[in-house]
């Protein structure tokens, strides 16, 4: 039977249909004695002579009476008109859960609010003996004012004999044909699908479920089939890297325990559940490692996605001509992105188009990729990116280049497994030209390579001079094949930006010197670190020239071994990680502890004392090698810069000692 707009209904006049599932139709209505707005949930005409729906039905209305839970929508009564059965129930305005998360996924807080008040209305409901059974997102309302309300109890069942409704804890799965039931199959727990008994823990594995949902956008376990579903429930596991980044880690066990196949294991209450909700969302928020970026555009302009590809505001021209020491103006909008921990601070890139952000971040202590639309609040891990490092993006953003495994690798963003490119055992930086040939630099003293970005044998592109230590840090001119990079020598004082070409690779232009390589702007500058700074220069990109003095955009952006936390997109907008420069080699000094001399050290790095005090290896880069590698370098007590006899040029990064402190490289 349905009803049509103004037809009454006993005491109630229907006003509009609202929805319809397999135990009903739900109609929005007026109750004209009492004057209230109320939901009638009709059982349909061809169920009314089905004995088993018309038990569902009335089940559900002496389940609901039994309840009384702020989280739980309440029912106020039964109705009976000309031989249809409806339940009169309270109206509950607002998105289904279901319509929530089709927006994409939620932000963790909105997330964690909803579940604790989820887990709320099932510890009422279990603790009047009583199993949901159907929890899904289409059966969760959420309010304006943001209560949550429990609907749709027709499945649910006592595991006691509760109110005169007796005890039926083996049921069977609620298929009745290919994907019918599609949505509630996703939700079921390993001992439903199986028709096992269930009790509390059944509804504690869906309610993982709806949480795993609204912190990813996807349903954790649905197939494209009702039978791959149901494997998938028996065999699988969820995509827990589709997690953000930022997800906490406690959160994320606690999706473990709900999600847990053997019911033994999983938590057996929805009050423990509730417990570690709160517990959660009371914990101050750990520090993260956060990017922010700038835009000159009006805070009106924030609310669209593509407002925030936006000018380099600390660039404009009228910041040129400051003197290098004065800060420039910045007539800009800064908003802070958190990427979640990460031990890659210079791992992020802005792609070209301004549309997303590629960034290294751990997931379950291990860095990957992720990427997120700068129009969206999440970020989502790239599938196939373990152990990546320095991403960079291909000149039309559809691609993204990275190093993980000792390997270069690429990787379309519309998704396939990442392609091996090159080795690339210890890299300092990326770039990927117009013309298709990705520049890298494979470890910290080599010159830089070039290789085809759709495979092919690497090849040399630069050289290194007398002095040099290595090239590193490349990037780009847009649409050209001419590249910035980085050399480096033994003295860090004395590091300089030049500019290569891909068409003359024995031509190259000394530009300015810089702690860091740089990026062209489309505001006509090149940015830089120098100082823990970010500093821009007016750029002729046409002649390859600098044409003024640098000004200072803003203080204390991160940097690393010539590496800077700073990206721009085409469209100008600039991403920057706040921080220092990373530690490196530091002075050393012997002290004699019994008449505390000291005598002067090299700097150097990873010093490991011989255990009969006598020696002190390092890792230097003083007398490094034309392999650029950092050498093995001895130092006795009392000397200053003493070389042992045949050490130099043997490749030790981080060195170590034999119990009986032999001089012997071999054993290390």
């Amino acid at each position: 039977m349905r009803l049509d707009a103004g037809v009454r209904f006993g005491q109630y006049r229907v006003q509009t249909a609202i929805g319809a599932g397999g135990m009903g139709e739900v109609y929005r209505a007026r109750d004209e004695t009492l004057g209230r707005d109320v939901a009638l949930k009709v059982l349909p005409t061809a169920f009314a002579g089905d004995p088993e729906r018309l038990a569902r039905f009335q089940r559900e209305a002496r389940v609901l009476a039994s309840l009384n839970h702020p989280n739980i929508a309440a029912i106020h009564g039964v109705e009976d008109s000309a031989g249809v059965m409806a339940l009169v129930m309270e109206l509950v305005d607002g998105p289904t859960l279901a319509e929530r998360i089709a927006d994409g996924p939620m932000a963790a807080a909105d997330a964690l609010e909803i579940a604790r008040q989820i887990a709320d209305a099932l510890d009422a409901a279990h603790a009047h003996g009583i199993v949901h059974r159907d929890l899904k997102p289409l059966n969760v309302k959420v309010r304006p004012d943001g209560v949550v309300k429990v609907l749709d109890f027709g499945l649910a069942t006592p595991t006691t004999s509760v109110d005169g409704l007796h005890s039926s804890s083996v049921t069977r799965p609620a298929i009745t044909s290919a994907g019918a039931l599609l949505g509630s199959v996703a939700y079921m727990s390993p001992e439903r699908a199986m028709a096992r008994p269930v009790d509390a823990r059944s509804d504690i594995w869906a309610l993982g479920c709806v949480l795993f949902e609204m912190l990813t956008g996807r349903a954790a376990f649905l197939q494209s089939s009702t039978a791959e579903t149901l494997a998938r429930i028996l065999q699988g596991a969820p995509p827990w890297e589709m997690l953000p980044a930022t997800t906490p880690s406690r959160l994320t066990r606690l999706l473990h325990r709900c999600l847990t196949r053997d019911c033994r294991r999983r938590l057996h209450a929805a009050a423990d559940v509730r417990i570690e909700l709160e517990d959660i969302i009371a914990e101050p928020r750990p520090e993260a490692s956060s990017l922010a970026v700038k835009s000159r555009r009006p805070s009106s302009v924030l609310v669209a996605a593509a407002a925030l590809v936006s000018a380099l505001a600390a660039l404009t021209w009228a910041a040129v001509g400051r003197r290098a020491t004065e800060p420039a103006a910045l007539p800009s909008l800064q908003l802070s992105i958190d990427t979640g921990p990460t031990n890659e601070q210079v791992s992020f890139a802005l792609s070209p188009d301004g549309q997303h952000l590629a960034f290294v971040a751990l997931l379950a202590d291990v860095p990957r990729l992720f990427l997120r639309r700068l129009d969206r609040s999440e970020a989502m891990p790239v599938p196939g990116t373990e152990g990546a490092r320095l991403p960079f993006w291909s000149p039309d953003s559809r691609s993204l280049g990275f190093f993980a495994d000792g390997l270069l690798k690429r990787i379309d963003v519309a998704g396939g497994r990442p392609q091996v490119l090159a080795h690339a055992r210890n890299p300092t930086g990326g770039a990927w030209s117009a013309n298709d040939v990705i520049v890298f630099a494979p470890h910290g003293g080599s010159p830089l390579l070039q290789v085809p970005a759709t495979g092919g044998p690497p090849s040399v592109l630069t050289h290194l001079a007398p002095g040099e230590v290595s090239h590193r840090s490349p990037s780009f001119l847009p649409g050209s094949g001419r590249f910035l990079y980085l050399i480096t020598t033994s003295n860090p004082a004395s590091q300089v930006i030049w500019l290569g070409s891909l068409l003359q690779p024995e031509k190259r232009d000394r530009l300015i010197a810089a702690d860091t390589g740089a990026v062209f702007s489309p505001s006509g500058h090149l940015l830089f670190i120098r100082d823990n700074e970010l500093h821009a220069v007016p750029f002729d990109a046409e002649h390859g020239a600098v044409t003024g003095d640098s000004t200072r955009v803003t203080r204390h952006v991160a940097n690393e071994d010539g590496r800077g936390a700073f990206s721009v997109g085409d469209g100008g907008l600039l991403t920057y990680r706040v921080g220092d420069a990373m530690p490196g080699p530091a002075a050393l000094v012997w002290r004699d502890r019994s008449n505390g001399v000291t005598t002067p050290m090299a700097a150097h790095g990873y010093p490991a004392l011989a255990p009969s005090g006598s020696h002190v290896a390092l890792s230097a880069r003083t007398f490094v090698q034309p392999t650029g590698d950092p050498t093995a370098h001895l130092e006795r007590r009392g000397h200053t810069a003493a070389m042992a006899q045949g050490w130099e040029g043997i490749v030790l990064r981080r060195p170590g000692w034999s119990a009986d402190s032999a001089i012997d490289p071999h054993r290390w």
